[in-house]
C-alpha cells in the first residue's frame, strides 16, 4: 500500500541518516545493518516481547533452550499486558529502551512501518543466505509491504468449519464430502434442518473470515448476496443464542456445521481425545468460497525487528528467528499455541505427527489449509478491515440490510479509510484503538 519512497525513508531513519525530506529529494534505499555472521567476541544480549499467551511456560522452554543451544546471543524474554505494538512505538519516542524484537499481529506491520518503529527483516534474510524456498508464498505474504520482507511469519492462523459427520449422514449428504461451496453450504444447512431436524445448522461468529481482504467488488457483492440468503432463511444461529448455550453450539449438538478459530478447534479436538464426547464423530473443511473452497491465511504472530536496536542486536534476534523458523521448531510452536506451521516440512517432524494422530482434528486442519489458502500482504490490508466487514455483513445475515447495497457501502468506508490512513497512519491507529475504520476515516 505504502508507496517506495514511505518504505525506503523507513529504513534510512532506522538508522539516523537523512535525505528524506522534502518532495523534491531524491529517496536511495539504505538497508539496515546486520552483521549477521559478524557479532564479534561479546555476547549479544536483547529483549523480545510478546502478549501473555496460554502456553507461556512452553514458550519460555523454548527460548531457553535456544539460549543454551550456542553461546553468543542472549535472548530475554518479555511479556508485557500492553500491546508489543506499543512497546516499539515507545521505544521509538525514547521513553525505554524496548525490545530488539516483538511479536506482533500481522495487520500492525504496515503502521510500525510506517511509523518508523520497525525496520525491514530482508537485509538479515539476504546477509545469512537464509533459504526461503521451504515457506507456503502466502506464509511470507503476510509480512511484506510493496514485495519486500518486513516480518516473518511466527505461524499461520487459518479459518474453515467444523462439522457433523452423523448430522450430514442422517441428512443424506456425504460426510467426506463437505460443501466447499456458498451454494453448496446452503444446499447443505436446507438438508440438515429437513432432514435431520437441525433448526439453525450453521453457527458463525466469525462471519467476515469468508470475506477475502483483497476481493473484487463483484466477488464481495457474490459473497453478500450468498450470506443474505442463509441469513434470511434461518439458517444461522445468532449470537444471543449461542451465548446461553454452556458449551459451544457444535459441542451443545444444536448445530451440526461450527465456523471456529484454530484455537476453538483445538478444544474440540482436545475433548474428543479425552472421551468427553463418546459416539460423537467431528471433522474439518476448508473454508467454502464462491466457485471452491479458499482458506483464508493469517499471520497472528510475525516478527518485527525494532528501529532503535543496535545492528548487533538485530542480527542476534535475526538468527533466534531464524531458529524459530526451523522445521522443529515451527512443529513445537504450533502444539504450544494451535497456530499451523509456515513450512509443509514441519509436518515431517515425528512429534507433530504423533499429536496430530491424538487429535485428528488439527491434522485435518492442517490438510485443509493445505489444500486451499489464501493470503494477502501485510501492505495491502488497511487497518480495522475486519472489523467494518465483520459489521457489514452481521447488518446483512442477521438484519435483513441489502447486500448489494450494503456491500458498496462498505467498500467506500474501506477506500477512504485506507485513504486517511496513507495521509496518517498514526493518528488513524490511535482513532482505531477507540472506535471503527468508517468513523475513522471521516
Amino acid at each position: 500500500m505504502r508507496g517506495v519512497i514511505g518504505i525506503l525513508c523507513a529504513s534510512v531513519l532506522a538508522l539516523g541518516s537523512a535525505g528524506c525530506g522534502g518532495d523534491d529529494e531524491e529517496a536511495t534505499a539504505v538497508p539496515s545493518a546486520c552483521p549477521v555472521h559478524d557479532l564479534g567476541d561479546e555476547v549479544v544480549e536483547f529483549d523480545v516481547v510478546l502478549h501473555v499467551t496460554q502456553q507461556h511456560e512452553r514458550i519460555d522452554a523454548m527460548v531457553e533452550r535456544f539460549n543454551r543451544s550456542q553461546e553468543q546471543v542472549r535472548v530475554n524474554l518479555e511479556t508485557t499486558d500492553m500491546t508489543p505494538a506499543d512497546e516499539l512505538l515507545e521505544a521509538r519516542d525514547g521513553d525505554d529502551d524496548g525490545p530488539a524484537l516483538a511479536v506482533v499481529v500481522s495487520e500492525m506491520v504496515e503502521t510500525l512501518a510506517a511509523d518508523r518503529a520497525i525496520v525491514p527483516i530482508e537485509p538479515c534474510i539476504e546477509a545469512d543466505g537464509f533459504d526461503l524456498e521451504p515457506f507456503l508464498d502466502d506464509a511470507l505474504l503476510t509480512g511484506q509491504i510493496d514485495g519486500e520482507q518486513w516480518a516473518m511469519p511466527a505461524n499461520l492462523a487459518a479459518r474453515m468449519y467444523a462439522y457433523d459427520r452423523d448430522a450430514f449422514s442422517a441428512a443424506g449428504l456425504d460426510p467426506d464430502r463437505p460443501p466447499a461451496t456458498l451454494a453448496e453450504l446452503e444446499a447443505a444447512a436446507a438438508a440438515l434442518r429437513a432432514e435431520a431436524g437441525f433448526e439453525k445448522p450453521i453457527w458463525w461468529p466469525t462471519i467476515a473470515d469468508v470475506m477475502p481482504f483483497d476481493a473484487a467488488p463483484a466477488e464481495a457483492r457474490r459473497i453478500g448476496e450468498a450470506l443474505s440468503r442463509l441469513g434470511q432463511g434461518g439458517y444461522l444461529m445468532g449470537e444471543e443464542e449461542a451465548h446461553q448455550l454452556p458449551v459451544t453450539p457444535l459441542a451443545a449438538g444444536r448445530v451440526a456445521i461450527a465456523f471456529e478459530p484454530l484455537s476453538e478447534l483445538a478444544g474440540l479436538a482436545a475433548a474428543l481425545a479425552q472421551g468427553q464426547a463418546p459416539g460423537r464423530h467431528l471433522a474439518v473443511a476448508g473454508m467454502p468460497g464462491l466457485d471452491e473452497a479458499v482458506t483464508p491465511v493469517f499471520a497472528p504472530a510475525t516478527l518485527v525487528l525494532s528501529a532503535v536496536a543496535t545492528p548487533a542486536q538485530r542480527a542476534a534476534a535475526w538468527r533466534f528467528v531464524a531458529w524459530l523458523q526451523e522445521p522443529a521448531q515451527q512443529a513445537e510452536l504450533h502444539m504450544a499455541t494451535d497456530s499451523l506451521p509456515s513450512r509443509p516440512d514441519a509436518a515431517d517432524v515425528p512429534a507433530l505427527q504423533a499429536y496430530w494422530d491424538e487429535l485428528p482434528l488439527l491434522g485435518q486442519a492442517w490438510n485443509a489449509m493445505l489444500a486451499s489458502h489464501r493470503a494477502v500482504a501485510a501492505g495491502d490490508i488497511v487497518p480495522g478491515q475486519l472489523g467494518l466487514m465483520h459489521d457489514t455483513l452481521i447488518d446483512i445475515a442477521f438484519e435483513g440490510a441489502p447486500p448489494a447495497e450494503r456491500i458498496e457501502q462498505a467498500l467506500a468506508d474501506l477506500r477512504a479509510a485506507g485513504a486517511t490512513f496513507e495521509r496518517d497512519p498514526h493518528a488513524y491507529t490511535v482513532c482505531l484503538s477507540r472506535s471503527t475504520a468508517a468513523e475513522c476515516s471521516r
